[in-house]
């Protein structure tokens, strides 16, 4: 075989492009539980379940009021009744507020995602501001328009931190922390 022969051989070999194999892409996760989870009204309940839940821990936490010096004559299982007493009604007003958070914020940002059909961080600006807003509306217009500001901006800072619509700082400040 002449070097012509085997230069043209090689030349032909090189333009037929490999065979790559199909690989068929996994299934889509799909549960039955999936259809009724994934609706507004679920998320909207779930998310007033979970702030009431939370908001009782942390009624737990920081409802137990200390004693006072008024209390100092009163025997020990009467101070010990009123703790209780004071600790059940500050739970139950911590899982009320939260819960009643939990719920508007989450009702909010579904029917936003729904009515725009997108899912980004102007969904939590805007359910934060509604939320805000309706949380402070008895106190009038000016403490209204304050939380809706800090209600929305406490969501878009929440957001992303947790790199939930996209971009996080972890993802932006990447080549600081290595």
């Amino acid at each position: 075989m002449s070097s012509v022969e085997k230069a043209k051989s090689t030349s032909s070999e090189e333009k037929i492009p490999a065979i790559k194999p199909f690989h068929r892409p996994p299934p889509p996760i799909f549960s039955p539980m999936s259809e009724y989870t994934d609706s507004c009204v679920a998320r909207t309940v779930f998310s007033g379940v979970a702030g009431g839940v939370m908001g009782l821990v942390f009624g737990g936490i920081f409802g137990m009021s200390p004693a006072t010096v008024d209390d100092a004559h009163k025997p020990w299982k009467t101070q010990l009744a009123d703790g209780f007493r004071s600790l059940r009604t500050q739970s139950w007003s911590y899982a009320k507020n939260f819960a009643y958070v939990g719920f508007i914020y989450s009702g909010v940002e579904c029917f936003i995602e729904w009515g725009r059909g997108k899912t980004d961080i102007r969904n939590s600006a805007y359910a934060g501001c509604t939320t805000g807003g309706l949380l402070a509306y008895r106190a009038g217009p000016k403490a209204a328009l304050v939380g809706c500001t800090g209600f929305a901006a406490f969501s878009i800072g929440i957001d992303y931190f947790t790199g939930r619509h996209g971009t996080s700082h972890k993802q932006i400040h990447d080549d600081v922390d290595s």
